[in-house]
């Protein structure tokens, strides 16, 4: 679990097992593959009940492996720039600057690797409110 300030806002990474998913229709739930072939889902975040302290007033928002554009950009708003054209330039996190070369899953990434998250895992994105 690795947690960072981006803007005014606290976001949590959790890594999810390889047979753990999460659909966003059912955004409070875990799934999880089981080995007979079925399923098994869960909250995960449950409000009414103290599972960790942490999970006390979050949302999850996306995995990593699934996360858009949209979400990138409404999640990290400093990592890209629109310049007067409408073109995007996005931030390298370890340089901080802002290129036209770098795409937003580059300054994703950026940021991953800046928290030392493996890309090759899958993790909750999860927003502390």
């Amino acid at each position: 679990m690795k947690t960072v300030k981006i803007g005014n806002k606290e976001y949590i990474f959790v890594e999810l097992a390889s047979n753990q998913s999460w659909n966003p229709e059912f955004p409070t739930h875990l799934t999880w593959k089981l080995e007979d072939g079925g399923t098994y889902s869960e909250p995960y975040i449950m409000p009414l009940y103290d599972l960790d302290s942490w999970r006390k007033d979050t949302k999850i928002i996306t995995t990593t492996n699934t996360i858009t554009e949209e979400t990138f950009e409404t999640v990290c708003p400093d990592y890209f720039l629109k310049t007067e054209d409408g073109d995007k330039l996005y931030r390298n996190y370890k340089t901080g600057s802002y290129v036209y070369d770098i795409t937003w899953e580059a300054s994703f990434y950026s940021l991953m690797g800046s928290l030392e998250l493996d890309r090759s895992k899958n993790y909750l994105l999860i927003e502390k409110l």
